[in-house]
């Protein structure tokens, strides 16, 4: 059994996890709901693309999941509440990035993010970020 400092690795996804992937459309339709209209609700660029898809997936989680979230575990915090703490840090961030009542909404998919860290490691975290990010984008599209 894996802690969540020392993540297992490992294809076998559980059944919590595949529920919350199901769900992320609906999660970032929420996001795309409560955004400022503006740039985070209009369709990226190139860049834009990458940074959405790629970079913000990758960086956030090195920041939120393999940094406070294990580190908060190896300090002795319950491994639930480390994600708890980590995920309102991540939706915090995002409040402070101007996006408004969508930091909260950014809350939830942040639980899952770091359950899969916790259970599945650090690129399944990043894939679900990427996962969620991409049905944000969607959301974007067909509004």
């Amino acid at each position: 059994m894996a802690s969540a400092a020392r993540p297992a690795h490992g294809l076998r996804l559980d059944a919590p996890l595949w529920a919350a992937m199901l769900l992320a459309p609906a999660a970032a339709w929420a996001w795309h709901a409560l955004a400022p209209r503006g740039a985070a609700t209009a369709m990226p660029d190139g860049p834009g693309l990458w940074m959405l898809l790629l970079v913000a997936p990758v960086l956030e989680e090195i920041v939120f999941r393999a940094g406070l979230q294990a580190s908060l575990v190896r300090r002795g915090w319950q491994p639930g509440l480390a994600i708890v703490l980590a995920s309102a840090a991540f939706a915090a961030w995002h409040l402070a990035a101007g996006q408004g009542l969508a930091a909260l909404a950014v809350f939830l998919p942040s639980l899952v993010f770091g359950h899969a860290y916790a259970r599945h490691g650090l690129a399944c975290a990043m894939a679900c970020h990427a996962w969620f990010n991409a049905c944000h984008l969607a959301a974007i599209a067909v509004s």
